[in-house]
């Protein structure tokens, strides 16, 4: 019944804490879907342990209750408590909790009801959707998994018209729409959301795409994209940008910008893709400077350097490995390319730190796990962890290289490294619109791949084993290289058009 769902979807009912609620919305919301009941509950730790048993360890959670705001008293007192707090909880507030509550209770029909009452529509729309998609790959039934289904895109669907008619009306204020924070949600924004939750109506809308654009160039114009005008990136590029204030185009405000400034709600610091007039009366050095740092901040010219050093890595790396890769008694100070591939691989590997650890502070983590299969997300990070182990393992053995073997042993295990940094630059193809979606086209080939493959392997074992049966009888060892060798290997070629039992069968047995 609907009792019993409820729990297998949300665990013990009721809540006994505020902190299950806070828990509940970042578990089928995101991680990135900060504390709106529990404020004390946001720190830094209390977040890293949250975050391990929803995300990390689900099978080890555990159902004891909490000692601490372990009544409704708690929930009362965090909501609507003292005078202070009541004076705090607004209508909105209100209405917020009565619509989360709808959500997680499987009330569909209260909660279409309650949207209409809800400031953010279209963050709300985009958050049920989320939970109610969460709730579909939790449900065993069928029935179960098509109704949350339906009732996810349903939401998904409503959120995309509504960001059309807006971007209709106001394409600017629309794209301000996705990305502005949303206090009544947790400091969230519909792009989290969307991107998390995989919501596909939403992201094929031409706003979402329009304020990708804005994103990626920042305060250069949007005219950019032009194939011409692309020609006149490679010079600045080349010039490390000194000639690009002059060759560039960048973004101004125009006539419209200027007049919706006055009541413009966004604070100083909030979204703005324009160069302000105020600066119109600096002087020409000055003006010259800024344009130089809005070139270098624009994050299409941060990819362009990315890939450049990246390229540079690999032909380094590649150069190294060819020609310079010897023994430890043959030198006394490493060839400069060595030197070279071991700063960079360090400091690539300080940066990604680095950014793991502003992502997750700064609750930018809609893209983690959203591959939407646990293992291609292990793979995954097994992919971008690999050639930094292998790298650093390598290294080992290369400065402990006293003989041949291990000289050898270092050489094989950076061969391989290379080959995954190789792998690696195909993040950089994702960028093309032309050629990037067709990478993720791949994801839904690879169920089709595997049964092919399985039909492959199923082929070569009938082979291997019946033929080696009859010709090599009591001849192939048991052993793991043995089997490997005769049973997989041989037949493997067959693949290839290449039949090196024929000669045998030829030369040894004659039936006619």
């Amino acid at each position: 019944n609907h009792k019993n769902r409820l729990k297998t979807l949300l665990g013990p009912l009721p809540f006994q804490s505020v902190k299950e609620v806070d828990r509940q919305l970042n578990k089928f919301v995101g991680s990135f879907f900060g504390s709106i009941y529990s404020s004390k509950y946001d720190s830094f730790q209390k977040r890293i342990t949250i975050d391990l048993k929803n995300h990390v360890c689900t099978c080890c959670q555990s159902n004891r209750q909490m000692k601490e705001d372990n009544d409704y008293s708690t929930v009362n007192d965090n909501i609507i408590g003292n005078n202070e707090n009541k004076n705090k909880y607004t209508k909105h507030q209100m209405l917020r909790d009565l619509f989360l509550w709808s959500i997680l209770m499987d009330m569909p029909e209260m909660t279409k009801v309650l949207l209409l009452h809800v400031r953010p529509h279209i963050c709300a729309s985009l958050i049920a959707s989320a939970i109610y998609k969460t709730y579909s790959k939790l449900s065993h039934a069928v029935d179960l998994i098509n109704k949350f289904r339906m009732q996810s895109l349903d939401f998904e669907t409503y959120a995309a018209m509504s960001i059309n008619k807006c971007y209709e009306y106001n394409e600017k204020r629309a794209c301000e729409l996705l990305l502005r924070q949303i206090p009544l949600f947790g400091n969230v924004t519909c792009m989290q959301v969307a991107i998390s939750s995989e919501s596909e109506k939403l992201l094929q809308t031409a706003c979402f795409d329009q304020t990708l654009n804005q994103v990626w160039f920042d305060k250069l114009s949007l005219t950019n994209l032009e194939a011409s005008a692309k020609l006149a990136q490679i010079p600045s590029l080349i010039t490390l940008g000194f000639i690009a204030p002059w060759v560039i185009s960048y973004r101004n405000e125009n006539e419209d910008m200027l007049n919706t400034a006055n009541d413009d709600d966004l604070c100083k610091e909030g979204i703005n893709y324009c160069i302000n007039e105020t600066y119109s009366a600096e002087g020409k050095m000055q003006k010259y400077w800024r344009r130089f740092l809005y070139f270098h901040e624009s994050s299409v010219i941060k990819m362009y350097y990315h890939f450049i050093s990246y390229i540079w890595f690999l032909l380094v790396f590649s150069y190294m490995m060819l020609y310079h890769l010897d023994a430890r008694n043959t030198f006394n100070i490493p060839h400069w390319s060595e030197i070279y591939v071991i700063i960079t691989v360090s400091t690539m590997l300080c940066e990604e730190i680095r950014k793991l650890y502003h992502e997750y502070y700064t609750r930018m983590v809609e893209r983690w796990g959203s591959i939407g299969s646990n293992s291609l997300t292990v793979l995954s990070n097994l992919f971008y962890i690999m050639p930094y182990f292998l790298f650093y393992l390598g290294l080992g053995f290369r400065y402990a290289s006293y003989t041949d073997g291990l000289l050898s042993t270092a050489r094989i295990i950076w061969a391989l490294d290379l080959e995954l940094w190789y792998l690696r630059s195909l993040k950089f193809v994702i960028a093309l619109k032309f050629l990037g979606p067709k990478l993720f086209m791949l994801q839904n080939m690879l169920r089709d791949l595997f049964a092919f493959v399985y039909m492959i392997f199923t082929a070569i074992i009938a082979y291997g084993v019946v033929s080696r049966a009859l010709i090599y009888y009591k001849q192939v060892p048991f052993t793991g290289y043995g089997i490997f060798s005769q049973i997989l290997y041989v037949p493997y070629w067959f693949i290839y058009g290449v039949v090196p039992d024929l000669s045998i069968l030829d030369g040894d047995y004659f039936f006619f």
